[in-house]
C-alpha cells in the first residue's frame, strides 16, 4: 500500500512519509474531522499530531520540539495512528481510473501580467433597466 513492496506493507505497514506523499497528491482520502484513538499515546493532542504532520508538512522534529518528546516517540505514535486508522477503513487509496479529468482551461482565462483577461461583453448583450419611479 502507498508504493511499498507487498512484504513491507504486511510487516511494517504503510510509511509515513510515502503516506503523506500521497495525501498530498490526492492518492489517499484523509478524514475531516481527524479521528483519534483514545488508547494510544496522548490520545489529547493526537488529532493535532495527525493533522500538523500529514496535512500542514510539519517534521516530527519540529513537532516533539512543541510536545517536548523525541522525534522517534512522535514518528511511533503517526504509525500507530496510521495502522487503526487504515484498519478501521479511515484512509482508503483513491483509484487511479477515478480520479476526476479537469477540463481545459480558455486561454482567454488564463492570468495575463496579474490581471484576469475576459473577453469584453458585447453592448447588445447589456440590459437596459429603467430606474424606480419614486413614490
Amino acid at each position: 500500500m502507498f508504493g511499498q513492496k507487498h512484504a513491507e506493507t504486511i510487516t511494517d505497514g504503510p510509511r509515513i512519509d510515502d503516506l503523506r506523499l500521497a495525501i498530498k497528491a490526492n492518492r489517499v482520502n484523509f478524514p475531516v474531522p481527524v479521528p483519534t484513538f483514545p488508547a494510544q499515546f496522548r490520545p489529547e493532542i493526537q488529532w493535532r499530531l495527525v493533522h500538523l504532520y500529514f496535512i500542514r508538512g510539519w517534521s516530527s522534529r519540529k513537532l516533539a520540539e512543541r510536545y517536548g518528546v523525541t522525534s522517534r516517540r512522535i514518528q511511533q505514535s503517526l504509525q500507530q495512528w496510521v495502522t487503526l486508522a487504515v484498519a478501521r477503513g479511515y484512509l482508503q487509496e483513491i483509484p487511479a481510473a477515478t480520479l476526476p479529468v479537469i477540463p481545459a482551461i480558455p486561454v482567454w482565462a488564463v492570468p495575463a501580467a496579474g490581471r484576469l483577461n475576459f473577453p469584453p461583453i458585447p453592448p447588445a448583450s447589456v440590459p437596459d433597466f429603467a430606474p424606480a419611479p419614486s413614490a
